[in-house]
Formats: structure tokens, sequence, C-alpha cells
């Protein structure tokens, strides 16, 4: 069980979070204390903001995944040692999948798409390097 002061801590960071956020996305607000789901909404993906010594970055993409719709989701974290006046320095983990497309949006000249043969994200008209490496340790 959580004891009151980080509990304290994690509100306080969904708040500085949310805050944040409002400059890009002006209905960004954090959840009513207890509600299941996206710690911050009003925002076009899903939040999970932690605030914690522990680091343990599968458990916060299984929660997101466990609770997506399809869309963008992320975990925030604000590490030890940063306080609540450089939001702008906390910690992100996200799927490198979700990432690719967002990405992706920097090179507009170049298109993006799957490889043919294992699946891979790759930009049009470019070898797989995955596919490459493999091709190379069979010979």
């Amino acid at each position: 069980m959580a004891s009151q002061s980080r509990r304290r801590r994690g509100r306080a960071t969904e708040h500085v979070v949310a805050e944040y956020l409002t400059q890009f996305w002006k209905e960004a607000r954090v959840v009513n204390f207890g509600a299941s789901g996206s710690d911050v909404v009003g925002l076009p993906f899903d939040v999970e903001v932690k605030a914690r010594a522990g680091f343990n970055p599968k458990s916060y993409l299984d929660q997101l995944k466990k609770r997506s719709k399809g869309g963008l989701g992320f975990a925030i974290l604000r590490l030890n040692g940063q306080g609540e006046s450089s939001p702008e320095d906390y910690a992100v983990v996200m799927r490198l999948g979700d990432l690719i497309p967002i990405l992706q949006q920097q090179r507009p000249d170049e298109g993006i798409g799957r490889c043919y043969g294992c699946g891979q994200w790759i930009l049009t008209n470019r070898v797989c390097l995955v596919c490459e490496s493999v091709a190379k340790r069979g010979k």
C-alpha cells in the first residue's frame, strides 16, 4: 500500500503534467481521484503519470495496453530528484511502434510502411535492415 506522502507526490505530479499540457491542449485536466483510465483526460491520447523511485517500464506499457482503444498511449515519469518546476524534463516511456509514425512526420518526403519480409517499419524504397541482418547471418 502506498504511503500518504507517495500518493500526494503522485497526485501533485498528475496536476503538474496536466497544467503543462494545457499549453497545447486546453482541455487537459487530471482525472477524478480514484477513477480508472488515463491520469490526464481531455487529450487525444492516453497518459499514465508515474512519480516513483522504482523503474518498471514494462508494467507501464502493460497498463496502457490493457486499457488501450487502439490510440496512442505513453507514460510520463517524474524521476527522483526532479521537482515540480520543470515537467518538460520528465521522461516518457512508449512503444517504439507508436513512436515511428510520429517520427515519420519529420520526414514527409519519405513514406513509411511495413517490410514484406518481416513486418518491421521501414522507410519506403529502403532496404529492411532486419531482413538484411538475418540474411547476412544465414550466409
